[in-house]
Order: structure tokens, then sequence, then C-alpha cells
């Protein structure tokens, strides 16, 4: 539960760094946070669906 609170909060710091950066008028930032936050993303969805797998194969197990 802590790791995924910390990846969680991780994400939403790059959500709102890319903000700050579109915002700013880095465009070339942007698009690399944006792409980053989308692999972040994917990542994070795909650890907790691995994760929520794990818990029910233990619980029939």
């Amino acid at each position: 539960m802590k790791l995924s609170k910390q990846i969680l909060i991780f994400a939403i710091l790059l959500i709102v760094a890319s903000i700050i950066l579109f915002l700013l008028g880095w465009e070339v930032w942007e698009i690399i946070s944006s792409i980053g936050g989308i692999i972040i993303a994917i990542l994070i969805f795909y650890s907790i669906e691995h994760l929520r797998k794990k818990a029910t194969t233990k619980k029939k197990g």
C-alpha cells in the first residue's frame, strides 16, 4: 500500500510539473512530461492489476 501511495504522489507531482511547464511555454518539456506521465499511468495500472491478481490467487490458495 505504501509503495502504490508513493507512485500515486509521484504521478500527481509529474502532472503538476507538466502543467507548470506547459504554462511557462516549455513545449518540449511538456511533451516529454506527458509521454512520461502516460507511461507511468500504464505502469501504475499494470502494477495495481498485477497486485490484485496476486491477492486473489493468495485468497483462493
